[in-house]
């Protein structure tokens, strides 16, 4: 049975996350098919603290959130729901999972995780690749715009030649280079990766080092394709070459090319 406040017989006392905090028990019940209501109905065991309080493992900050929600349909400032939506779900609190992925943080969230979805057996190429850019990228300070050229090699038949130095080759004369190296700090040695699917690298990886703190804003730019060797006639191999542009500041501006992941 629910143990409630002797003073206010309807008020459950919480420890959530070690903050210390009330609420009314038809506050916490008030979503039918939530895990709070199981919790606070008997169905799922709860710990109590020295106390006798309920422990909710969360983030106290963010179960404020949760109960302002449940209390008055009060939803967060845009700065809060990423973490607030994680709990949302982990508490089967659909309404405010629903009202949550209005916001363009999850939106844009969720996009991203389906791209990383989409990898499938490339993921591992992926990561693989991810690790060797951030070791490149080590020296860089994240408060400089920073060039990061790639090119993808596709199907390649392995001529015996390096079809990565044809395409490098090539870089001093394309336009758009010089307007991105104009807009540079840094411009790393050019990356190389052999896959059969280069769809969506570029872009995921420059949402991936954003949010690993290497820059403010991260774009991708699809640059070139093209499908011969120089080497061998009959080589058949497919090249793509793209850019990722670490910026320092959230717009760039006169770098009219870049995407936003």
């Amino acid at each position: 049975m629910m143990e409630m406040s002797s003073e206010f017989p309807n008020v459950v006392q919480l420890n959530v996350g070690g903050k210390l905090m009330a609420a009314k028990l038809s506050t916490l019940v008030k979503d039918p098919k939530s895990m709070l209501t199981e919790v606070f109905t008997g169905r799922i065991a709860v710990e109590k603290d020295s106390d006798g309080r309920y422990f909710i493992d969360c983030n106290g900050d963010t179960f404020v959130h949760i109960l302002e929600f449940l209390r008055f349909g009060i939803l967060p400032k845009q700065e809060n729901v990423v973490e607030l939506y994680r709990y949302a779900k982990i508490f089967k609190i659909q309404a405010l999972v629903d009202s949550l992925e209005n916001f363009f943080p999850i939106k844009y969230e969720n996009r991203m995780k389906k791209v990383l979805e989409n990898f499938g057996d490339t993921r591992v190429d992926y990561e693989e690749f991810r690790n060797k850019v951030l070791t490149n990228i080590a020296h860089v300070n994240c408060h400089d715009n920073t060039l990061i050229p790639i090119v993808y090699i596709l199907n390649d038949e392995a001529c015996g030649k390096d079809h990565s130095l044809m395409v490098s080759s090539q870089l001093l004369n394309l336009g758009e280079v010089k307007t991105l190296k104009g807009q540079a700090d840094n411009c790393i040695p050019m990356q190389t990766l052999y896959i059969n699917d280069a769809s969506d690298i570029s872009r995921y990886l420059a949402h991936e080092l954003c949010k690993l703190g290497y820059c403010k804003q991260g774009f991708f730019f699809d640059a070139l394709t093209a499908q011969n060797c120089r080497n061998r006639a009959n080589c058949g191999f497919t090249w793509k070459l793209e850019f990722i542009f670490l910026s320092r500041s959230i717009d760039v501006e006169g770098v009219k090319i870049l995407k936003r992941p």
